[in-house]
């Protein structure tokens, strides 16, 4: 397991299928994301956020279309751990984790106001240019973070399914918190929107 950096974010890898070689990459962020986070007085992109891909390679908040969903091992504006297995980076790119199948990581970036987490449920995360995200204040505390409120399987693009509720990981019998931080632990997933089946549905996912 990676030594996490000590920031107010983090993102573990718990599980992966063989316990090793799990999919990661170097990747430019687009430069509009990172000023979302200078605008509002942040460093870089916090990790355990997610990203994907755009059609000029660099890597954006949020999950939508058909867009593999990667999970941010790192802060951007610091630079490598340099923990075993991660890809030599710089302060301006990022080293993320695939997220198609086969992890159990565990976020501190989920959205708490009006989600309730169960085991089992699907989870989804918002692009910085949703709707309801007006202000750089809003993309800097929601995009890119998971979220559960009414995501449905088929017609929003489904990027996890969780294993533990906030709360519950890392625990000990006396209350204490691993790194003084709640985690969601979820499983890794990359079910895109099925076209056709978004209707009907709350503005809070209706433009994933």
């Amino acid at each position: 397991m990676p030594n996490p950096t000590m920031t107010p974010s983090n993102l573990q890898v718990l599980r992966s299928y063989d316990g090793e070689g799990n999919l990661q990459r170097v990747i430019k962020p687009a430069a509009a994301q990172e000023l979302i986070f200078k605008n509002t007085g942040g460093g870089g992109i916090p990790a355990g956020r997610v990203c994907s891909i755009n059609s000029s390679g660099e890597a954006e908040l949020g999950i939508t279309g058909s867009r593999v969903p990667m999970w941010l091992f790192r802060q951007t504006d610091r630079p490598s751990g340099g923990w075993q297995g991660e890809a030599v980076a710089t302060a301006t790119d990022m080293t993320w984790s695939d997220g198609i199948e086969g992890l159990e990581i565990a976020t501190t970036e989920y959205i708490t106001t009006g989600n309730t987490y169960a085991l089992n449920g699907f989870v989804s995360s918002l692009m910085s240019n949703h709707s309801s995200l007006t202000t750089d204040a809003l993309r800097a505390a929601s995009a890119g973070k998971v979220f559960t409120l009414d995501v449905v399987y088929g017609a929003h693009a489904v990027i996890g399914v969780v294993s533990q509720v906030p709360g519950s990981y890392g625990v000990t019998s006396d209350g204490q918190k691993r790194f003084g931080r709640n985690y969601l632990v979820l499983y890794t997933l990359y079910r895109p929107a099925i076209a056709g089946l978004l209707t009907g549905t709350s503005t809070s996912v209706a433009a994933l």
